[in-house]
């Protein structure tokens, strides 16, 4: 009777030098250490070993079943049979693959047909801004040097081979060390007055930023903070008595093209916001308005620009640009001629034709990339063409079906019931992911919220304007209105609309001041509440979108009839 010892020695033999199975686990072991030596993608020694078990299995067992086909193929008439069966699959698969390049094409050129049917080029130069003379570029200024050459590929692709950005934007950072993750500029939107007692402590305590002596009120220590970037902002002045702007975005690189000036000019914007609140804060009206209308100008110097983040950028910068509104409607720091001017400025605004402008721009550039991503792979280009094809015509139609058309321009209405049925023909379009529609899927963007942050950068320029208008009407007969419509046409041609449904704007009056709001995404009065999350932040998509009255002492959002 054989033991246990002698009975697995008799089960099992070592692999002799020279057969297969010695072979495969010396080379399985060979690929087990390279493998978990070399493989970095996996952060812990256990998912290091465990990707190293797996792609030594893989490569082992392709190895063995490479090995066993060779041997199924030496055998008589086997070779026959295989190559037989190897050019029906390759007739399939081509027979496969013309089919649908052939479905492909026809479904592009259908779009094609529709899409010149209603107008809509895919031409790069239908949304490329046309050349300006430098000498009336906003972009061309001398301000603008090192944007320009950052927004150089060469630079952005090697940026230790170039010189280094050494003008005056290159070191712009008004925000202080305690105040470096501060998004000034937004608090408006909840009523919520800027805190300038904290910026003065701030600006006191770092040794970057001048200081006077003896501490002044805040606003003045911190526009004596903020004094270090006055060359800066005379630049931009400077660079603003010019007409027209057109930044040197390199656009035949569609999405691909460096977009570096967009960062820098945000920070610009929320510098001069900080100072133009300050201004007010210290009497000095005149400077505040040049610096608010020097924002408006930023952010209209990038309006030309078809890509939907030049406009996200832009609507930022608006909130930016109403918070010294805001902050002066409030203390009744503005006269009736600089109410004037801040409304005519806010009057060019026009986001829901901006918003069809990125659109058709993200809609060309689409198009664009897909084709670029396709050339360099001769196989997908020739074989699988028609999948290509598709991936174009499903995204065409995305923004042919669902985008463009709910964007009225011309009645400058923004739908969120719209807006929600292209979310749902985007879902209808792109899911479940397949190989015709998963480019599709994948460059598509956020539909309503995208529309959603467009909407409500119009209604806030709409409520602001509207708001100027009351405050003119008080200046001159002593209170507010018991109707919007009693501004007109004296103080304002006529009252803007509701963005979200076309109506009138709601406004009533409360105590010496006013509620005016727009029923806001949910489409739904809610008697003027805004809804804020437990972080303080505005929730867009619930609530009423509201030219806010001041917060209360306790700071919780402002409420009807609280001041």
């Amino acid at each position: 009777m054989m033991t246990n010892n002698e009975n697995n020695k008799a089960g099992w033999k070592r692999p002799a030098p020279g057969s297969p199975l010695f072979w495969f686990s010396l080379l399985g072991l060979v690929l087990f250490l390279a493998a978990f030596a070399f493989w970095e993608p996996a952060e812990t020694v256990g998912a290091r070993l465990r990707d190293a078990f797996l792609i030594t299995l893989a490569i082992v067992a392709a190895a063995a079943l490479g090995r066993l086909f060779v041997r199924w193929v030496r055998r008589p008439g086997n070779l026959k049979r295989f190559l037989f069966g190897l050019a029906v699959v390759i007739t399939l698969v081509a027979a496969i693959c013309i089919e649908e390049n052939i479905r492909g094409w026809l479904a592009w050129k259908r779009f094609q047909r529709e899409a010149a049917a209603q107008g809509i080029s895919l031409e790069p130069q239908s949304v490329i801004p046309p050349s300006v003379p430098d000498e009336e570029n906003f972009a061309m200024a001398p301000i603008f040097k090192d944007l320009r050459l950052m927004l150089d590929p060469e630079w952005v692709a090697n940026p230790a081979g170039h010189p280094r950005p050494t003008g005056q934007l290159a070191r712009v950072e008004f925000r202080p060390r305690a105040k470096k993750r501060e998004n000034f500029g937004r608090d408006w939107q909840t009523g919520k007055r800027a805190n300038l007692a904290a910026w003065q402590k701030a600006y006191r305590e770092d040794p970057d930023f001048p200081s006077p002596p003896q501490p002044g009120s805040p606003a003045e220590d911190v526009l004596f903070a903020l004094s270090k970037f006055d060359p800066v902002v005379n630049g931009l002045r400077e660079a603003a008595r010019r007409p027209q702007s057109r930044f040197p975005v390199h656009y035949e690189q569609g999405f691909d093209a460096p977009m570096s000036h967009l960062r820098p000019l945000r920070t610009l914007v929320s510098l001069l916001s900080l100072r133009a609140t300050a201004e007010l804060a210290a009497g000095q009206s005149e400077q505040a308005l040049a610096d608010t209308l020097l924002i408006l100008r930023i952010t209209e110097s990038l309006r030309s620009e078809p890509f939907l983040i030049s406009h996200l950028v832009r609507l930022a910068m608006l909130e930016n640009a109403l918070a010294p509104v805001w902050e002066g409607w409030v203390d009744h720091r503005w006269n009736e001629e600089q109410l004037a001017a801040l409304e005519e400025a806010l009057g060019k605004l026009d986001f829901p034709a901006d918003c069809r402008l990125a659109f058709h721009g993200e809609l060309v550039f689409s198009e664009l990339y897909v084709d670029a991503e396709v050339r360099p792979r001769p196989f997908i280009s020739l074989m699988l063409r028609g999948w290509v094809y598709q991936n174009k015509a499903a995204l065409g139609r995305l923004y042919l079906e669902s985008l463009l058309p709910i964007i009225d321009a011309k009645a400058r209405v923004i739908s969120p019931a719209a807006a929600r049925k292209a979310q749902e023909i985007r879902r209808r379009i792109c899911t479940p992911r397949r190989p015709w529609n998963f480019m599709a899927a994948m460059l598509a963007p956020p539909l309503e919220t995208s529309l959603m942050r467009f909407a409500f950068g119009q209604a806030h320029a709409d409520l602001a304007r509207a708001a100027i208008a009351l405050e003119r009407f008080r200046l001159a007969r002593g209170s507010y209105p018991e109707s919007l419509d009693a501004v007109a046409p004296e103080f304002l041609k006529k009252p803007p609309h509701d963005i979200v449904n076309g109506g009138p704007l709601k406004y009533r009056r409360v105590g010496d001041r006013f509620l005016l709001y727009s029923v806001g995404w949910n489409e739904t009065d809610d008697g003027g509440t805004i809804s804020v999350s437990g972080k303080g932040a505005l929730q867009l998509d619930q609530g009423d979108w509201v030219w806010p009255l001041p917060s209360s002492e306790s700071g919780k959002p402002a409420r009807p009839g609280v001041d």
